[in-house]
């Protein structure tokens, strides 16, 4: 991958080997959590958790279920006030503080966000279901904190958050990168490795199909792209990368008799042609194949009813 005269070469040296050292201290630790009754003492935001813990239970199993309610029993909601000044970039709604294990939700004065802060609830409640303690580092579902993974975290949050809260079609431009990674390790796969916040477990996966290295500046290019409002060159070359896995992924499959002739032919087209003819075009905040174009919600740029109407800012969820 072209990425290296892209993004600062010294700050990717810098991280990898802060990832030698975080991954010598992950262990695959399997904790078990006997089951809990659930201390709805969250006011008036227990209707939305509520409909998180129903929404869980259908997505995950009993023991991750369980160690969920052992997080949420310790979780502390907390509200700041703001004052609204519409011509902010982005504002946000919320975010979610690992080491002390509290949602802060962020209000504003004269605005009335209340179907963004449920959304936004529902996805911090995933960063919280998906956060372990690793060494000196706490990991959330696919990031650590300060450190890697934030792209990946948040594009596959909004993600599972979709695919179990709403009907929502629509897909930010982290989510169709984070498509790209989920055609490589599966679907089911991929969720496991988020919910026990097994990065370690999912860098090694990605390996079969690239290096090591490649794997992780693939995820620190992500999050550089992301930091600079996505850069559409870096965009580009992070679409080929994923793609260019996905072949290798296609052609093991192939060899190994785990797939048809049919099967990979169709596959490729899907997963590696037509997956990298999409392009970011900056202006419109949309990514476009050759024939047709798929407006994308892009979580960096105004919405397009705020630039008709000037009602309010697109919001944001870290």
């Amino acid at each position: 991958m072209q990425l290296n005269s892209i993004f600062n070469e010294i700050g990717y040296r810098t991280t990898l080997k802060r990832m030698d050292l975080f991954e010598k201290e992950m262990r695959n630790e399997s904790i078990t959590r006997e089951k809990e009754e659930i201390n709805y003492n969250f006011g008036e935001y227990n209707d939305i958790i509520k409909e998180f813990v129903t929404g869980f239970k259908k997505e995950f199993s009993e023991e991750e279920t369980n160690k969920m309610i052992h997080r949420l029993n310790s979780l502390s909601i907390k509200e700041r006030w703001n004052d609204f000044n519409k011509t902010l970039y982005h504002i946000a709604l919320g975010y979610y503080d690992s080491e002390k294990n509290t949602i802060m939700i962020e209000k504003y004065r004269g605005q009335d966000f209340v179907e963004d802060t449920k959304e936004t609830l529902m996805h911090e409640l995933f960063h919280m279901a998906s956060t372990k303690k690793v060494g000196d580092y706490s990991v959330t579902g696919f990031e650590i904190p300060g450190e890697i993974g934030l792209t990946l975290n948040e594009g596959y949050t909004d993600l599972i958050a979709k695919r179990t809260f709403s009907n929502d079609k629509e897909m930010n431009i982290n989510e169709f990168l984070v498509l790209g990674i989920e055609n490589i390790v599966g679907k089911e796969e991929l969720k496991q490795y988020f919910i026990n916040a097994d990065l370690k477990g999912l860098i090694k996966e990605l390996s079969n199909y690239s290096s090591r290295e490649e794997v992780i500046k693939l995820l620190y290019a992500m999050d550089h792209y992301d930091h600079v409002f996505y850069n559409p060159r870096l965009y580009r070359s992070i679409v080929q990368e994923i793609a260019k896995m996905n072949a290798e992924k296609l052609y093991h499959d192939y060899d190994s008799g785990l797939i048809s002739k049919e099967e990979f032919d169709i596959s490729y087209i899907k997963k590696v042609s037509e997956y990298k003819r999409f392009r970011y075009w900056d202006e419109n905040a949309r990514i476009i194949s050759n024939n047709d174009e798929i407006m994308l919600k892009d979580d960096h740029q105004i919405s397009a009813t705020y630039m008709a109407t000037n009602e309010k800012p697109l919001t944001k969820k870290l």
